[in-house]
């Protein structure tokens, strides 16, 4: 649940500053990949709710290998039949019907694709938040070059690092600005609202509470989801109709609506890309308690795909950062035991390290008769 809060409307200025999107923009430079973090408050998941699990957070290459090895396993067992990367990026796009896993890799493997045969044609944008050189935009790019540096290891020297340009901090409408023309999901443009509608009172002192204190995101961002309590005023209306390409302070109230959304919903409407209107039409139409909401959402979800009915476990939610943090001290102590058996193996005699494989597949045998 979103934390409570007093209920006291918050004011904007009679004429608050506008938030600029200039700031001094350095040259371009290429970054290793592994310095680079992604945005937690990017408004477009790139990775799905479905598979982030199987990520920690890390920008290391072993830890996104994890994250694309796991993936195709969960490609594989959508399709019912076997799934090589490799054979992905060197073959056609497939035009036969594809599962939203799939689908959800398709555009990185396209990306990865057309980097590969022309190189980037775009640098990324980074900057500093909280420390940490984070991706303003091109989260998408530096995905599919970890893909290459993950699919091809002839080429890791080629795709370890990625032409980025330096700016100052995150700049939210300009990040907008460059999320206006991609393909938002109805739930990436309601972010996308958030983030900008924030910005405007956090420009006349307002504060909310940060994205890693909360256990599910979408609280996050619903934190400005009441219009009475965090209006926009007339004279900064059309700055955000043009920054998220919304007509009508109409449809702004349509997509606040979203922020509201019981989260399994939120997050199959992010993973499965419905619109508003779809939303709007078997969703918010036929349900009027979160009960139904769930349970049509979830009729919609197994249709697509999405995951098997009668599935016990639904769907992960959006880790925290709790849990994020213990993954990653799991990781680490995985990778801390695999270096330690490496030096014990290396110290191992030819017939000492032979004996323990035969042990090992004894044990193996009875494990799995």
């Amino acid at each position: 649940m979103t934390r409570s809060k007093s209920m006291r409307r918050v004011p904007l200025q009679t004429e608050p500053p506008i938030p600029t999107r200039e700031e001094s923009i350095d040259a371009v430079t290429r970054i290793p990949l592994e310095s680079l973090h992604p945005d937690p408050m990017q408004p477009r998941r790139t990775i799905p709710a479905l598979l982030r699990p199987y990520w920690i957070g890390r920008p290391d290459t072993e830890a996104l290998a994890y994250l694309f090895n796991q993936w195709s396993r969960e490609i594989a067992d959508e399709r019912q039949a076997s799934y090589d990367l490799t054979e992905a990026l060197m073959s056609d796009i497939p035009d036969d019907m594809i599962g939203p896993r799939e689908q959800a890799l398709l555009p990185i493997i396209t990306l990865a694709k057309k980097i590969r045969e022309r190189g980037f044609l775009h640098p990324i944008t980074v900057g500093r938040r909280g420390g940490l050189l984070t991706i303003e935009s091109g989260e998408r790019r530096w995905l599919a070059a970890h893909l290459l540096h993950y699919t091809f290891p002839d080429e890791h020297d080629t795709w370890a690092t990625i032409p980025a340009r330096p700016v100052e901090t995150i700049n939210v409408w300009r990040q907008a600005s460059d999320n206006i023309y991609s393909d938002l999901s109805a739930i990436a443009a309601a972010r996308q609202l958030a983030l900008l509608v924030m910005d405007l009172y956090i420009t006349n002192g307002a504060t909310f509470d940060p994205i890693h204190t909360f256990e599910m995101e979408q609280e996050f961002y619903a934190q400005v989801a009441d219009g009475v309590r965090y209006p926009v005023p007339g004279q900064q209306r059309d700055l955000l109709l043009n920054a998220t390409g919304l007509r009508t302070a109409v449809h702004v109230r349509q997509y606040r609506r979203l922020l509201r959304l019981p989260n399994l919903v939120w997050v199959m409407a992010d993973d499965l890309n419905w619109t508003e209107s779809w939303i709007q039409k078997n969703i918010f139409a036929k349900a009027t308690t979160d009960q139904e909401m769930i349970a049509l959402a979830e009729s919609a979800a197994v249709s697509q795909g999405y995951y098997a009915a009668g599935d016990p476990d639904l769907l992960p939610r959006t880790p925290s950062t709790r849990t994020i943090q213990a993954r990653v001290r799991k990781y680490e102590k995985w990778l801390h035991d695999l270096d330690t058996l490496r030096r014990d193996l290396e110290r191992m005699t030819h017939a000492e390290r032979h004996s323990l494989g035969e042990r090992l597949q004894e044990i193996l045998k009875w494990l799995n008769p």
